[in-house]
Formats: structure tokens, sequence, C-alpha cells
């Protein structure tokens, strides 16, 4: 869907997707840490990796519901004022 393709974009992410017809441990664990018994699973991760993904839903996720997880995951993430405007080496 445009929007959100451009939202991704805009805020330099990317989306993954894992389709698991058969959910190993790992997946099962994944699950089980956030309150779901199966799949669909979408979460967003902030760019700050101290803060817990957003948890998205279950059922159908409109354009509306993913941009503002988007939007939320893109503001919790702000630099320090040090580092604003600092050049990346």
């Amino acid at each position: 869907i445009r929007p959100v393709r451009e939202k991704l974009k805009a805020i330099h992410a990317v989306a993954l997707v894992e389709n698991s017809l058969i959910k190993g441990a790992a997946v099962v664990a994944e699950l089980q840490r956030h309150g779901r018994i199966g799949v669909p699973l979408v979460l967003v991760y902030p760019a700050d990796p101290a803060t817990d993904p957003i948890v998205l839903p279950d059922g159908f996720l409109t354009p509306n519901i993913v941009l503002e997880a988007l939007d939320k995951a893109a503001q919790a993430f702000i630099p320090p004022v040090s580092d604003r405007g600092r050049k990346q080496s």
C-alpha cells in the first residue's frame, strides 16, 4: 500500500516478513512473549533498541493503524542534543 511504503522510506525503515507454516521453538517463544498463540503477529520496532516493539492488533490492519505505529516508532528515538547535526563517520 503506497502510503505505508512511502512512510517506510521517509523514516528509513524496512519491512521484514516471517512466514512460518511450521512454528519452530523460536517462533513459538516470540509469539508467547507478545501474548499470542498464533499468527499473525505484526511488530513495529522503534529505532531505539531499548524500546519495546509496538504490537499491532489482531485482525484486519488498515493503512492508518500501520502508519500510526510507524509514526510512534519514528518518534520513539530522539538523539541526544550533543549528537544532533553531527556527521556520521
